[in-house]
């Protein structure tokens, strides 16, 4: 578990279906829908609990989905996405 990640930002991040994996690398739009609903909420508390209140933290939010979508030619879909989208917000 990432710190300020709770128990609900678990779940939705562990839904993620494994079967679209595959499809990441080639920037399938359903792939990147399910990745961004399932990663969303996770990112953001993590990310806003590492900034705190008051923080710019909704632009470090979007900059990572942003570095999500451009580095998704170095993913490897045999592996669980969350540490490597956790990588990217750290």
């Amino acid at each position: 578990m990432y710190p300020c990640e709770s128990k609900a930002a678990r779940s939705r991040a562990s839904s993620f279906p494994g079967r679209l994996r595959g499809s990441l690398p080639a920037r399938s739009p359903k792939a990147l829908e399910a990745l961004f609903d399932a990663f969303f909420g996770p990112i953001h508390a993590y990310v806003r609990g590492l900034m705190g209140e008051g923080q710019p933290f909704e632009d470090v939010i979007q900059e990572t989905f942003v570095r999500v979508y451009r580095g998704l030619d170095t993913y490897d879909p045999e592996r669980d996405p969350k540490p490597w989208i956790f990588a990217i917000a750290t």
